[in-house]
């Protein structure tokens, strides 16, 4: 909670955006294919895309790190050659390796728990930097000894360990929806806050993606990613209500409104997590 309350007017932003734009398209008043839709819907994009770099900040704060180096790691998981790297890998059926170490070919735009994860591990690697540097030479050594390791161990384990337990997830789900399907939207649509707080959500889509690709219709992500939206968006709202603080009835009503809309972030870490018996209603109620 700490390090997402931060950055939550950038997701309210985005999320905001993506709900104006679903309302245009709705009454039509915008159409997929306009310009103006594009440019706008890539811009809401920009506050998700691009959280490992907002969290790196937040996270390096909360770690008590450089921030502006922890940014960087951020753009390291992000930067465009890295992605082209991974695509190319993937088509070609090869690997891509440094210093003879294997990169998993993973994607970080909107991770959560890699980087994390990495800025922790910055918090580690950053004093020894500082203390096996000498005094003459401090200024550049200790960022590229901390830039290098942490860069290196993010991109080979640390990063890849997030898409690892995201991978658990998805076939743990899988089985089952194999042999119960009924159960598959109820145990979602109540763990649906942890998998999103974690960023394992993300190895669940491909199989709802899948679902529509072959049946027409998804029974996993659909249902229990809608039940679980409205009733983290319930939850903040209810919260609001019953609050007594305007600055925090304020952001559990705008956190509510936007859960409901299908971006929860902004209710789950600001609202939810902070007062715990968010999360059990909305779990409950999921």
């Amino acid at each position: 909670t700490g390090i997402f309350t931060p950055i939550l007017p950038a997701i309210t932003a985005a999320g905001m955006i993506k709900a104006v734009l679903a309302l245009l398209i709705a009454t039509k008043v915008l159409t997929n294919d306009s310009q103006t839709y594009q440019v706008l819907n890539f811009m809401s994009d920009a506050g998700f895309y691009f959280l490992p770099i907002l969290l790196a900040n937040s996270a390096a704060k909360r770690f008590k790190v450089n921030n502006y180096l922890a940014m960087m790691i951020g753009g390291i998981l992000l930067h465009p050659n890295f992605t082209a790297l991974i695509s190319a890998a993937k088509e070609a059926g090869t690997g891509i390796a440094v210093l003879g170490i294997n990169i998993p070919l993973a994607s970080y735009g909107s991770s959560v728990l890699p980087i994390i994860l990495a800025i922790w591990f910055m918090s580690y690697v950053e004093p020894i930097a500082d203390k096996i540097s000498p005094n003459a030479v401090k200024f550049f050594t200790k960022p590229l000894i901390t830039a290098l390791v942490v860069g290196i161990a993010t991109l080979t384990l640390i990063g890849p360990l997030g898409y690892i337990l995201s991978d658990v997830v998805a076939k743990a789900i899988y089985a089952l929806e194999t042999y119960a399907s009924w159960l598959v939207p109820t145990v979602l649509g109540a763990l649906s806050p942890i998998l999103v707080m974690t960023g394992t959500h993300y190895g669940l889509v491909p199989i709802g993606i899948n679902n529509i690709m072959t049946v027409g219709y998804d029974t996993l992500i659909g249902p229990a990613m809608m039940a679980s939206n409205v009733a983290q968006g319930a939850s903040a709202l209810a919260i609001s209500i019953k609050t007594k603080n305007s600055d925090f009835k304020q952001l559990a009503s705008t956190s509510g409104i936007t859960a409901v809309c299908g971006i929860t972030e902004p209710a789950l870490y600001g609202v939810n997590l902070k007062t715990k018996v968010g999360l059990y209603a909305s779990m409950i109620g999921g």
